[in-house]
């Protein structure tokens, strides 16, 4: 039995790091080099909604045709996820890093997952936007 431990550990450590490897960011702006500016998690748009970034750098090449960056409101009330947009990026197998320029309307905290042209969570994160 405590070899199956030890196996179970020695898969799980295996694993972590791979998960945790792939980092969504959110800023205003990224440069041709990957280079980001402005990273927040929290970000003030105007009444008529506001945009920014969402990047995602890769410990190696992306290997999918696209991706999908699937946007999520959080109820302030319940903390339930409510489903908002999904927006598909055609990308290069190749490449190591990918962004795309997205527009919020609503305040609020939003969960944002990231899926390869297979269905295989990339990244998530969260951001927390206000309505000024």
């Amino acid at each position: 039995m405590k070899s199956h431990y030890s196996i179970l550990l020695l898969f799980f450590l295996y694993l972590t790091p791979t998960l945790s490897a792939q980092k969504l960011s959110f800023c205003e702006n990224v440069d041709v080099n990957g280079k980001i500016t402005g990273a927040s998690e929290v970000f003030t748009i105007g009444n008529s909604g506001g945009y920014f970034q969402l990047m995602v750098r890769m410990p190696g090449q992306v290997n999918s045709r696209f991706v999908l960056f699937d946007v999520y409101w959080v109820n302030p009330t319940t903390q339930k996820e409510t489903f908002e947009n999904s927006i598909r990026v055609p990308v290069d197998p190749t490449w190591t890093w990918f962004k795309k320029e997205v527009t919020f309307y609503k305040e609020g905290d939003y969960v944002v997952y990231v899926y390869d042209d297979q269905d295989h969570l990339i990244s998530a994160g969260k951001v927390k936007i206000i309505v000024q």
